[in-house]
């Protein structure tokens, strides 16, 4: 048993969707013609680490400039009033999108301390078990 990342290219949206369906389904097709198999499963065992899917997300403006750049300074990271809203707003829906981060039950099973999942509604600059970590600078930030 091993656990891998899989890195996808940024894109839009809906590429970005259906890039991540392709790459699961050419995955567990290749898996199958080695007679193997793999998963995708949350939380497998509980004494193994759980899987997950990070989203990174930025907001371009129609200038072609990342919206989030700014030197209005939250903590450690500068940005502008958008990325402060935009982040916020996501913040304060956590609720209504569990359903999403969390469709199964074995996602639930991962929510452990200590995990490497977010188990408090927090952000913070880099930093992999908060739920929304902050990365990038200036025209990067994400």
């Amino acid at each position: 048993m091993g656990q891998h990342e899989l890195n996808v290219r940024y894109s839009d949206v809906l590429t970005m969707a259906d890039r991540h369906v392709l790459f699961k389904q050419i995955l567990k097709e290749v898996a199958d013609q080695q007679g193997i198999s793999i998963t995708f499963m949350a939380k497998i065992a509980p004494t193994s680490a759980g899987s997950s899917s990070h989203i990174h997300m930025s907001l371009w403006g129609k200038d072609g400039k990342n919206a989030f750049a700014g030197d209005k300074q939250f903590g450690p990271v500068h940005g502008s009033d958008i990325f402060r809203w935009f982040l916020g707003g996501w913040m304060a829906h956590v609720p209504e999108l569990m359903v999403c981060y969390a469709p199964t039950i074995n996602s639930y099973k991962r929510y452990q301390s200590g995990s490497w999942a977010p188990t408090r509604l927090a952000w913070s600059y880099d930093n992999r078990t908060a739920g929304f970590r902050v990365v990038g600078h200036g025209s990067s930030l994400r």
